[in-house]
């Protein structure tokens, strides 16, 4: 999970917001194009390109809208900007193991670890193999994170072992694992993580040498 700084929100949506009269209320779920469009474009902007739980690369065809405080526990935040983000996998087929906001769906509560905290990021660790831990054992909101939010599904952990296999397969001294960190972590022209997962690279760190 890496901090997301937000911004003001696109303003044709507060423009759309405005239009609120006594015969018409502005809900999410009556939110349509090209208002809806540009909120994702600001809210994937704001993330640089990435899944706001696990950070995996995503875009406009792979994301859903999040709303960090589910629309359940607070609907009069539904349409807060600042309580929205952009997380992994648009769809959610019948049978299939999910991860990230979808997984979690409705579940909120003071254990939750909100990307929009700056010290968000400190507060896990990732193994060699890919999967994502605890930085500290007795921590439980970060136990609780990856339980309800599944970041340990077999699929992230694969793509996240995958990612960091160059640095295995070569061999890397300490300071080539530092370069090669600081290569792969910078933004594109269009300010997007191209790959994903920065803070994989940035707990190189904290690893042992290969």
């Amino acid at each position: 999970m890496i901090y997301i700084e937000k911004g003001l929100e696109p303003l044709s949506f507060s423009e759309w917001k405005s239009l609120a009269n006594s015969d018409w209320t502005p809900t999410f779920d009556s939110l349509r194009n090209p208002q809806k469009a540009e909120l994702i474009q600001s809210l994937l902007r704001e993330q640089h390109g990435i899944c706001c739980y696990c950070e995996q690369s995503i875009s406009e065809k792979t994301l859903h809208i999040e709303h960090l405080v589910p629309q359940s526990v607070d609907a009069t935040k539904a349409l807060e900007y600042r309580n929205m983000a952009c997380s992994c996998i648009r769809n959610t087929p019948q049978n299939t193991n999910l991860h990230c906001g979808h997984k979690r769906e409705n579940w909120y509560d003071s254990d939750y670890i909100s990307p929009l905290e700056e010290d968000c990021e400190s507060h896990f660790s990732f193994s060699w193999d890919g999967t994502i831990r605890p930085n500290d054992c007795t921590d439980n909101r970060a136990v609780n994170m990856i339980q309800h939010l599944a970041l340990n599904h077999v699929v992230l952990n694969e793509k996240r072992k995958a990612a960091l296999d160059p640095i295995i397969d070569l061999q890397m001294t300490k300071e080539q694992m530092i370069l090669y960190a600081q290569k792969v972590t910078q933004q594109n022209s269009n300010g997007m993580y191209n790959p994903g997962f920065p803070s994989l690279f940035r707990d190189l760190d904290r690893k042992s040498v290969v």
